[in-house]
């Protein structure tokens, strides 16, 4: 009779255990897929220094450099403001073409400041600025500078990319970026 018992208790703590574990690794299929894939070159730090390369499953991006631009006659910046141009080169990893946009980019100051890219800089001389939007066929890359018009007073910044297609407040990557 205590054999029977066992057998019991094992059989009905198997018959409870296979669920669970079915239940358990499909969520964990379910989030692993669901959430956005991007693997900075270099480490597991959230944060990349300049010249790493961050990646999503479609696009690489790798934050070049970061210094101040001087104005000139057609584009200026306001009182107490300076340009800042960030270097980027976007290359498609994927299969399919990928849109991209310098709306994909902002620069993040210490003090929780955001700014956004200024496309009316991009005309300044000696700029080489990233064409405003785009598509990138398969295995093609594009380099150029982002412009962000920011207080003169600041000069450390994180630049940050978010590829369009995700969630907001996901980024796909960011950089130490001071300039």
């Amino acid at each position: 009779m205590f054999l029977r018992i066992t057998r019991l208790g094992w059989g009905l703590g198997l018959a409870l255990a296979v669920p669970v574990l079915v239940v358990g690794t499909v969520a964990l299929i379910i989030l692993t897929h669901s959430a956005p894939k991007h693997v900075p070159q270099g480490g597991s730090s959230s944060t990349l220094s300049m010249g790493a390369t961050a990646r999503t499953q479609q696009v690489a991006v790798t934050a070049l450099s970061a210094s101040v631009l001087p104005p000139d006659a057609s584009h200026r910046p306001a009182a107490n403001h300076e340009f800042i141009v960030v270097r980027a080169r976007l290359a498609n990893t994927s299969s399919p073409s990928v849109d991209y946009s310098v709306e994909d980019f902002s620069l993040r100051a210490p003090s929780g400041t955001t700014y956004t890219p200024d496309p009316g800089a991009a005309s300044l001389a000696n700029t080489a600025a990233l064409p405003t939007q785009g598509t990138l066929a398969v295995g093609q890359k594009i380099e150029g500078g982002v412009v962000f018009e920011v207080p003169t007073r600041e000069h450390a910044f994180q630049f940050v990319w978010r590829l369009h297609t995700l969630p907001p407040g996901t980024a796909s990557g960011i950089w130490n970026v001071t300039a």
